[in-house]
């Protein structure tokens, strides 16, 4: 199978498959939390597409990388929130439910955020050698590829709860074997890339991780968000959809070195939060 079809094609449907497994979570009680709980869902919101890209704008003019590394990162920071943030936050004893709807509400908006932090990365800290995103072109393949996968899983769980109930396990165990083969086929295809840049990226991402995830703890404190509400907005903050970024870099820009960071960070994140989950449950 050639090089484009996986791109253009497999790519786009691995992504899919994953949003729709997560789609399949969730109820109208996740996105009545919105009124429910306004400021909570607001903070954590305001955490993910405001906090983030400015946290990784100031980083990155802190600690300058080459443009191509720059530019990945500020691809990375703009995906919403990754589906193990909802486990995560499980085990580390926080607000399962203000996570589930962060996840959701973050993914569903990501389609309109992603390709302007995408594009704001791109003028700031690139070199002019990256296209930017064609915003209406990019909005709609967004839409398509992350957005109603999400509407659809949701609308199955809706009309169809029992065959939501069986289908959820199974597909979620197939949506990390999928994410894994994703993040696997990024860096086997770039490995001569990012052969080069692994050990270069290693202290930054395991930095900027710490960073994100401190600032969104710190973030809920400020606004006064109880213990396990924090706990959530650090987790969401934290864990990006780095599938996301890498389907980006592959099928939308076309341009396979934008992937280190994602591949580099998709591993260290997953071991960071899960010591993150650990040190809480034992506070708990």
């Amino acid at each position: 199978m050639d090089t484009a079809t996986i791109n253009q094609v497999l790519l786009p449907l691995g992504l899919g498959l994953i949003l729709f497994a997560m789609g399949l979570t969730l109820t109208l009680a996740d996105f009545r939390r919105v009124i429910e709980a306004p400021w909570a869902v607001g903070v954590g919101l305001a955490g993910q597409i405001v906090l983030m890209p400015l946290l990784g704008l100031a980083f990155l003019f802190a600690w300058p990388q080459a443009p191509v590394i720059a530019v990945g990162f500020m691809l990375l920071l703009a995906c919403p929130g990754g589906p193990t943030s909802n486990f995560l936050t499980h085990l580390a004893r926080g607000d399962t439910a203000l996570s589930v709807t962060l996840t959701a509400i973050s993914s569903l908006l990501g389609a309109l955020t992603v390709p302007v932090v995408v594009n704001l990365g791109i003028v700031l800290v690139g070199d002019g050698s990256t296209r930017e995103l064609p915003l209406g072109n990019t909005v709609l393949r967004l839409f398509l590829t992350t957005t109603l996968p999400v509407l659809l899983g949701l609308a199955v769980r809706q009309t169809l709860p029992v065959l939501a109930r069986r289908l959820e396990p199974i597909l979620g165990r197939v949506a990390l074997v999928v994410f894994a083969a994703i993040v696997v086929y990024a860096a086997l295809s770039a490995w001569a890339l990012l052969s080069q840049q692994v050990l270069g990226l290693l202290a930054p991402v395991i930095v900027l991780n710490l960073l994100v995830m401190s600032m969104g703890w710190l973030l809920a404190r400020v606004a006064r968000l109880s213990p396990p509400r924090r706990t959530a907005v650090a987790m969401e903050t934290g864990l990006q959809n780095a599938a996301l970024a890498i389907f980006i870099a592959f099928s939308v820009l076309n341009e396979p070195a934008l992937i280190g960071p994602a591949a580099v960070y998709s591993i260290w994140m997953n071991l960071a939060a899960l010591g993150f989950a650990w040190w809480m449950s034992r506070r708990a």
